[in-house]
């Protein structure tokens, strides 16, 4: 799982990319530290560029990370260090060794 703070465009592509890179094998989910955009696509910009590159967007909603998503994933990789910071508020003891940067050692800028 990818999750960026409001949902709508690092977290979607990073989790499109993966979902690509990993074929069957792999399912991925992309969520918001935030709930700015819930329910909402990508940013529509995020959806054009990702289109140029081979990703598709277009049926991307947003949610928002819980307890409950954390719980599924085998992996979350954060887009930056305060939204790994976030996400070890929400995820406790049980979780913490799953979170991750998604670029190791370093933030996604903000676009």
């Amino acid at each position: 799982m990818t999750v960026c703070k409001g949902g709508r465009c690092c977290a979607p592509l990073a989790a499109a990319v993966l979902a690509q890179q990993g074929g069957s094998a792999v399912e991925t989910r992309a969520a918001a530290i935030r709930n700015w955009h819930i329910g909402e696509g990508a940013h529509p910009v995020m959806v054009e560029v990702a289109a140029r590159h081979g990703y598709d967007l277009s049926g991307y909603r947003g949610v928002q990370v819980s307890p409950d998503l954390l719980a599924w994933a085998d992996t979350v990789l954060a887009m930056d260090s305060a939204v790994l910071d976030a996400l070890r508020e929400i995820a406790g003891q049980d979780s913490t060794g799953k979170l991750r940067l998604y670029l190791d050692g370093r933030d996604v800028p903000d676009p």
